[in-house]
């Protein structure tokens, strides 16, 4: 059944984001051609593509929270539960299609600003002085690891994010008024916990002992992250769960 809802929210999420990614790699071809002297048009290409680059953050945060505040929260609600689907499928299923959607995002902006750059002497400079890097094979095996926890921590972090805006939400809809006040303040009640927490259990490296770029600290610090964001997002959920089983407001 996680499929199928899966497949739902895919379909119901793309009619949005598919286009404004057309839109932003659209903005880069322009951005792209300002660069070869347009005058004031060249400016207003470059400015609509910054102005794209930031729709598409935005907008993949609004239909993460849209969605769930509709579907799970709203009218739809009443359809939605009746369905035999467990709480945590339907949250799974918000979850995994918002995290693709933020990662999707990501590698758009990332290609659109190598499009709007391409062909550019600096580029071209940049990735002949990449490839002509000397590092050892271990070096080599470092900055991989490093990337490779950095995608991870990314998307704990977007499981993290999405759960914090459920838990919000989820805690202001228990409210039979001032439902979105409600779930305003919640959010800022999570945030302010979740910092307090965070300075409390300060993980510290003596960087000046070990080395700024040692590599067994970095990985270390990388990992301590990454499980700090998979408690605080357990925490998230756990409310999330508890509220939509046990105390939904759909009036």
């Amino acid at each position: 059944m996680l499929t199928k809802l899966l497949k739902y929210e895919f379909r119901a999420t793309a009619r949005v984001m598919l286009p404004l990614y057309l839109i932003l790699l659209a903005t880069a071809l322009g951005a792209n051609l300002s660069t070869r002297g347009m005058g004031d048009l060249g400016t207003l290409l470059v400015l609509a593509f910054a102005l794209a680059i930031l729709a598409v953050f935005i907008m993949s945060v609004v239909i993460m929270a849209q969605r769930f505040r509709q579907n799970l929260l709203g009218d739809e609600g009443y359809l939605m539960f009746t369905l035999p689907v467990s709480v945590h499928h339907h949250l799974w299923a918000k979850m995994i299609v918002s995290a693709v959607w933020f990662a999707a995002s990501l590698l758009a902006v990332i290609l659109a600003a190598m499009l709007s750059v391409s062909g550019q002497r600096e580029l071209l400079e940049f990735f002949r002085e990449f490839g002509r890097m000397q590092l050892s094979p271990g070096e080599w095996a470092n900055f991989y690891t490093f990337l490779l926890e950095l995608v991870v921590l990314g998307f704990v972090s977007s499981f993290t994010l999405c759960l914090q805006f459920y838990a919000s939400m989820a805690v202001g809809y228990s409210f039979s008024s001032h439902k979105t006040l409600w779930s305003v303040g919640a959010f800022l009640l999570l945030s302010m916990v979740s910092s307090v927490v965070t300075s409390i259990l300060d993980f510290d490296i003596d960087f000046d002992e070990v080395g700024l770029l040692a590599p067994g600290p970095i990985h270390l610090l990388m990992w301590v992250v990454i499980a700090g964001c998979v408690v605080v997002g357990a925490v998230y959920y756990c409310i999330t769960a508890y509220f939509l089983k046990n105390r939904l407001n759909l009036a």
